[in-house]
């Protein structure tokens, strides 16, 4: 394997995407795609990079390392990790998937209502942050009234 049809692999998978997708997307032949994939087709043209670390949403420096047009020591830059402030959803999103291991379509059932999603997304967030079932289910269900709470019956003396 390469280090770009390596990059290609993750990046698919990331996106959920498949080689006519990516292609569709690039500008250029799924043949392109499948020859990277499989090996039997050398580097892609600088031009095609670009098109691809575009398509993919990714930085063009990442494409051509994983290209070998560079190496990453050229770039004389040191890797900083982004201000989730200035990410968009997709980038948060596609992070969350890619540390969970989950493929965007994974994340939501197509025939799954979106009420559910709600419900599962803030139960899901709750068990990220340790909070058992049990307790988020205390603190977000409904309770039921308290009747002993009430006022005491006339009739005093």
């Amino acid at each position: 394997m390469s280090k770009w049809s390596d990059f290609l692999r993750s990046n698919l998978n990331r996106k959920g995407w498949d080689q006519a997708r990516l292609a569709d997307e690039a500008g250029y032949h799924k043949s392109n795609v499948t020859g990277w994939l499989s090996g039997k087709t050398g580097s892609p043209s600088i031009d095609t990079v670009k098109k691809t670390a575009v398509a993919f949403g990714v930085p063009i420096a990442e494409a051509l390392i994983a290209a070998e047009y560079i190496a990453e020591s050229d770039l004389n830059v040191e890797r900083l990790a982004p201000d989730p402030d200035l990410l968009t959803d997709e980038q948060i999103l596609d992070q969350l998937q890619k540390r969970m291991g989950v493929r965007p379509t994974g994340l939501t059932p197509q025939n799954q209502p979106t009420e559910v999603d709600d419900v599962q997304d803030r139960y899901e967030l709750a068990r990220m942050e340790g909070e058992t079932e049990h307790n988020y289910r205390l603190r977000t269900e409904p309770q039921p009234e308290d009747e002993s709470q009430g006022e005491a019956p006339d009739g005093g003396a």
